[in-house]
């Protein structure tokens, strides 16, 4: 499939729908990530804001792949 979109070729439309439904996935996890850390920074317990830092660690990848993923789907798709 890579070999296909970097040749100029069109991929195919479901490799597109998974590519954009993965960036969409990824992106949405980046964004609940921060707001879970953003509401709950000052009324956490210490157990809370060691499970809220937990999934702002994860959210940080995930925006990052997200925004990876995000500038391959443009640029496959138009």
């Amino acid at each position: 499939m890579i070999a296909r979109t970097l040749s100029g070729n069109a991929p195919p439309l479901t490799f597109l729908i998974t590519l954009w439904a993965l960036t969409v996935i990824f992106l949405a996890l980046a964004v609940v990530g921060a707001v879970a850390w953003w509401r709950g920074r000052s009324t956490a317990t210490p157990e809370q804001r060691g499970k809220l830092t937990c999934l702002t660690m994860a959210g940080i990848p995930a925006g990052v792949v997200g925004l990876f993923l995000l500038n391959w789907a443009i640029g496959v798709t138009w």
